[in-house]
């Protein structure tokens, strides 16, 4: 009897990743549907031959290609390659007035995004993938770790038809399973020859390209003698073949990060604006098939000919038909036309198109109608998309790019690169702050508000100074640099403020000695003057 089968960790471990699994079945044909449809590179469910053509019962491309453009749109709003777009910041607000905190703050964030560098990371590759499969089928997922002792991060999106997981109370993975295929060459690699059973290491030479079935399962540790209790989360591989355990590992953060653009009430997959926009991308799809078989009737229509003509006729180019024609000239051989408007067709298809373009926010993306848009049309274009996106864009940042950077920070900290903490930082509590061009636009509006208060408050003040006390300087000041975005550098520390108010004083000190000295000077002056007048008068 096999000795994994014999665990009893390891039966419990595959039976209920096999009922997550079995729960999911309801949601399948839906996304079946939406892939073939809108996301032709995860069409691909049934496994089969790789290189088979994709989306070959596809006719109409508008919705993979607004599906592409609202991904690209939304992704580059989110992050960004070239900055820190999502800084790690402390929750408590004087601690970023301690000189030192702040600047190791700003070094830790350094390091995290070095990490992501495209040569140590696979993360600008593929997160555009997740935000893809987010917004058109409902749910992106990401895994990234790091193996002991390695510099390098892997990183990759995993298809949805991969992924069976289960969501916790605040939106956190607690349960993630992937079923996948793998080559026997590469199962090897991974986890060694050893590894495998006896029956399965002998075909690495006779047949090592043979794919086997693999399960990654990965849940809370509740006391597992596999691994140690510092990490929070079991790591298991399993060979489905022979329910064969591969390896036991252990994470302290959950690897696989779930992106969810909507969720119902007790909802554990995700919604997609796919759902929305299949109705109408079916009905062009057939409507744009039928157009072109209408097309190709009216380019090559059907041919009637006369009976003596069966098996004569030949429809090739520049080919020459004897008995075509009758003695008087007439046409033995002539199309037939159905008379079918094809504009019509053409009409109706360009309609269901705006209406798919428009479920992927084509509108408020591209402001279309604006080449010169102005600011007035800029900000109301930038309310509408956050009425629209809103709450969608809040859970990818809340359940995959916030918990992704804090997690980031964490293995790092732990590998050791990133510096310790000066007293001020030590044991902070820490968050996010978004400063990407999404962010950036919704704090603009913030900043804005704040410089125009104290326009507003000046204005007021030229009628009534006691305005002049209404408005705090400094606390103005860190708002509109917060909502511009604008380099932590550019403000003064609180150090710096107090130099530079003393000299300040000691220059107006000086200034207001200088001044009763001079206007001493002048006393003295006038009275020697008036003393020399009196003088000259008396000797008169």
């Amino acid at each position: 009897m096999n000795n994994d089968m014999a665990d009893p960790e390891v039966k419990k471990a595959i039976h209920r990743a096999q009922q997550r699994k079995l729960l999911r079945e309801p949601v399948v044909a839906r996304r079946q549907e939406l892939s073939e449809l809108m996301r032709p590179l995860r069409d691909d469910w049934e496994q089969e031959t790789e290189g088979r053509p994709r989306g070959v019962r596809r006719y109409d491309g508008t919705a993979v290609m607004a599906l592409d453009q609202a991904g690209a749109s939304i992704y580059s709003m989110l992050t960004g390659s070239d900055n820190v777009w999502a800084p790690i910041d402390f929750e408590e607000e004087f601690r970023r007035q301690d000189t030192d905190a702040l600047a190791w703050m700003n070094r830790a964030n350094e390091i995290v995004f070095r990490s992501l560098d495209p040569a140590k990371d696979n993360f600008y590759n593929d997160a555009p993938e997740v935000i893809l499969d987010a917004i058109g089928l409902g749910d992106g997922v990401f895994y990234s770790s790091r193996a002991a002792g390695s510099e390098l991060f892997h990183s990759k999106a995993i298809p949805w038809r991969e992924s069976v997981f289960d969501i916790g109370n605040f939106g956190e993975v607690t349960h993630f399973d992937r079923w996948y295929r793998e080559p026997l060459w590469n199962v090897a690699e991974l986890f060694g020859e050893d590894a495998l059973p006896e029956k399965t290491r002998k075909l690495l030479d006779t047949n090592p390209n043979e794919k086997f079935d693999l399960l990654h399962t990965s849940y809370p540790n509740r006391g597992s003698n596999r691994i140690s209790s510092v990490h929070k989360f079991v790591s298991l591989y399993v060979l489905m073949e022979s329910s064969h355990a591969l390896n036991w590992g252990g994470y302290r953060d959950m690897p696989y990060h779930v992106c969810r653009w909507g969720a119902g009430s007790g909802e554990t997959y995700g919604l997609g604006r796919g759902v929305f926009a299949l109705p109408d991308a079916q009905v062009v799809n057939e409507m744009s098939r039928t157009s072109l078989t209408a097309a190709q009737k009216v380019a090559e229509p059907a041919m009637g000919a006369s009976d003596v003509l069966a098996g004569l006729v030949s429809l090739d180019p520049n080919a020459l038909n004897f008995g075509a024609l009758d003695e008087r000239g007439n046409q033995l051989v002539k199309p037939i036309h159905t008379g079918a408007d094809v504009g019509i067709t053409l009409e109706m298809q360009d309609q269901r198109r705006l209406a798919i373009k428009d479920a992927f926010y084509h509108t408020v993306l591209s402001m279309v109608g604006s080449p010169t848009p102005s600011v007035v049309e800029i900000l109301k274009n930038d309310e509408r998309r956050d009425q629209s996106m809103g709450p969608n864009l809040s859970r990818v940042t809340s359940e995959f790019l916030g918990p992704f950077i804090l997690g980031r920070y964490r293995e790092l900290l732990r590998a050791g690169r990133i510096p310790p903490a000066p007293p001020m930082a030590a044991g902070a509590k820490l968050k996010v702050r978004f400063v990407s061009p999404l962010a950036k636009a919704h704090k603009a509006q913030a900043a804005q508000a704040t410089l125009n208060t104290v326009r507003g408050a000046n204005e007021i003040a030229a009628v009534d100074p006691r305005a002049r006390y209404t408005i705090n300087g400094p606390r103005a000041v860190r708002r509109v640099h917060e909502g511009l975005g604008a380099p932590d550098d550019i403000l003064n520390t609180p150090e710096e403020i107090e130099q530079l108010q003393a000299a300040e004083q000691e220059q107006m000190e000086a200034a207001q000695g200088l001044d009763v000295a001079e206007r001493g000077s002048r006393a003295v002056e006038s009275l020697a003057r008036a003393e020399a007048a009196a003088a000259q008068g008396g000797q008169g």
